[in-house]
């Protein structure tokens, strides 16, 4: 198990370094996982360098990088559950049946006949003289009281107030408003419409019919077509024509005249005239005046009242009575015997005994297993170039930090 962890952990750090150099080699235009040094500086360091050292180069062998998957045995500890049997020790119950004779009690009814004596009461009914008050209804008159109002009127001197209307003549002046008529000139503004003819152009449509003409082919006796016109109907054609129309229309005009006018006028004239002037005075006047006042007394009067009056006679009643009669019976009485007898009876009781029995339980188990597990490494490739002589500057070294 321990192997294996180790070798997750490498094979993790060296994709992270190889993920770096193959990001740092993208700055200058490679294509592996680190910087190939190529054939000449105008390849090995291309779109990047070119210019600054020259243009194909030898500078040594290229080197490239690359993936490579490999298979490798792997060893890692495995856990398994193995069952394991062994025999335990069980005590258990085991019936035992035997037969065992039991007392039974049984009791049987036996019948007899007994006779018995019996007192019965019979109604009788008789006829007995009874005596019985009877309520029976009466009038009778009563003396009762009541209090009666009696009226009592007096004469009584009063004191009233009396309005008392008079007249008097009063020569009061006033003014009123009197019209009179003047003619006075007047400007007067009016509008006049006067008739005015003119000529508009107007758009008119009309249907008309048109022949249908085709032209055929018709052979001809010395040989050959002649084209032959002919009229196969008419139709409804629309033709639009312009037509001038006479159209009459009012235009206003605004006139201004003077004309005399009665003009109403008022003016204001005092008069004078006798008017009535009506008055009241208050009087003072005494009269006598009949006033009526009731007395409360105390009066008699009599009242036919209904009584019940108590009135005793003599009826025959019928009375029921219970007489009573001895009367002899048989009876059937039941009584019950009791006998004991034996009786065989299966009895199962239970013994306890040791048995051996097997018992399977699961235990954990370990093991070394070896896997075959796919890692992946970065190979370098190392391929060499053409010899060349040049004859150009000599190739630099490569920049610092690439």
């Amino acid at each position: 198990m321990s192997r294996l962890l180790v070798s997750v952990v490498a094979l993790g750090l060296l994709v992270a370094v190889t993920s770096t150099a193959e990001a740092k080699h993208k700055k200058g235009g490679g294509g592996a996982c680190v910087p190939v040094y190529g054939s000449g500086c105008g390849s090995g360091y291309g779109s990047g360098y070119g210019s600054g050292y020259g243009s194909g180069y030898d500078c040594g062998p290229t080197v490239q990088y690359t993936y490579k998957t490999e298979y490798r045995q792997v060893q890692r500890t495995v856990y398994e559950m193995q069952p394991v049997t062994t025999n335990v020790s069980v005590v258990e119950s085991v019936p035992v049946t035997k037969t065992v004779e039991v007392n039974v009690t049984e009791t049987t009814p036996v019948t007899r006949n007994e006779q018995r004596t019996a007192t019965v009461y019979k109604q009788v009914t008789e006829t007995v003289k009874q005596k019985r008050t009877v309520y029976r209804q009466a009038i009778e008159k009563q003396t009762r009281q009541t209090y009666v109002s009696v009226p009592k009127t007096t004469m009584v001197e009063q004191t009233y107030t009396v309005c008392v209307p008079s007249s008097r003549v009063e020569k009061r002046t006033y003014q009123v408003s009197v019209p009179y008529t003047t003619v006075e000139e007047q400007t007067v503004h009016s509008t006049v419409y006067k008739t005015v003819q003119e000529i508009v152009p107007r758009t008119v449509t009309n249907w008309i019919c048109q022949p249908v003409v085709r032209t055929v082919s018709c052979p001809m006796p010395c040989g050959g077509c002649a084209p032959t016109t002919v009229v196969c109907g008419y139709h409804r054609v629309p033709v639009t024509t312009t037509v001038n129309v006479p159209v009459t229309r009012c235009v206003p005009e605004a006139v201004v005249t003077k004309q005399q006018v009665n003009v109403v006028r008022y003016k204001t004239e005092n008069r004078s005239a006798d008017v009535t002037v009506h008055e009241s005075k208050y009087e003072t006047r005494k009269t006598s005046v009949p006033v009526t006042s009731y007395e409360t007394k105390l009066q008699n009067y009599e009242v036919n009242v209904c009584v019940m009056r108590p009135t005793e006679e003599t009826v025959d009643v019928v009375v029921c009575k219970l007489v009573p009669t001895p009367t002899t019976y048989t009876v059937q009485v039941v009584e019950y015997k009791t006998t004991t007898r034996k009786v065989p009876q299966q009895v199962t009781t239970y013994t306890t005994r040791t048995v051996q029995r097997p018992v399977t339980t699961y235990q954990c188990v370990s093991k070394v297993i070896t896997e075959t597990v796919p890692v992946t490494i970065c190979v370098p490739v190392y391929t060499a170039p053409a010899p060349s002589y040049p004859t150009g500057p000599v190739c630099a070294p490569p920049p610092c930090g690439y």
